[in-house]
């Protein structure tokens, strides 16, 4: 995992440290004396936002999809703003959010024992964001629609579209591990290709 981007509070900085010391020694390893060293504040002043390792790393992983789908949301504004193709610009949502993960997560020595605590911890964060973010998707592709960008093909709605984008984009992200560059661009081909194989 890497770094959040720095905030001007004991919270983001705890985040931050938080961060850091999963990454460095894992979960079972870490602990909220080293995230408390690691943000500069006492074990108590630690304790008083969060009451344990497990809350705390719960709140991280609140955190993390908080990041990633902003990325997302960047990456789309970004594409249409220049005048990118629907699958460009799709692809480039999605992609972005995919980079965001691997760089953040798989960065890690630790990154196999972090989704495992992450799926335990964190299963229902995990899909309640995973939900919404599939809802996202489907909204560009909606709204890529109603612009006259994209007409589906007959039957075919935006969350129909969606679905397959995402669980194509969950096969990259778990399958063989690459950096996160060339992970990025592996899926934004299949959503380009996908996007293509569904217009009318």
């Amino acid at each position: 995992m890497s770094a959040l981007p720095a905030e001007n509070s004991s919270r983001a900085r705890i985040f931050d440290a938080a961060l850091t010391v999963f990454s460095r020694y894992g979960y079972r390893r870490a602990s909220m004396e080293a995230v408390a060293a690691e943000a500069n504040l006492s074990r108590q002043g630690l304790y008083r936002h969060y009451a344990s390792k497990e809350a705390l790393f719960a709140a991280v992983i609140e955190t993390m999809h908080d990041f990633v789908d902003a990325a997302a949301e960047r990456a789309l504004a970004e594409a249409r703003a220049a005048g990118k193709s629907s699958g460009e610009a799709l692809g480039a949502m999605v992609a972005a959010k995919i980079e965001a993960y691997a760089t953040r997560m798989l960065g890690s020595a630790h990154a196999a024992e972090l989704m495992e605590v992450s799926n335990r911890i964190g299963g229902a964060i995990i899909a309640a964001r995973a939900a919404a973010a599939q809802a996202a998707l489907a909204k560009a592709i909606a709204a890529e629609r109603s612009a006259g960008r994209l007409t589906l093909k007959r039957g075919v709605t935006p969350a129909d579209l969606a679905d397959l984008l995402t669980a194509a984009s969950n096969g990259a992200k778990h399958g063989a591990l690459a950096a996160p560059d060339v992970l990025g661009g592996r899926v934004r081909r299949i959503v380009m290709l996908m996007v293509d194989g569904a217009r009318a």
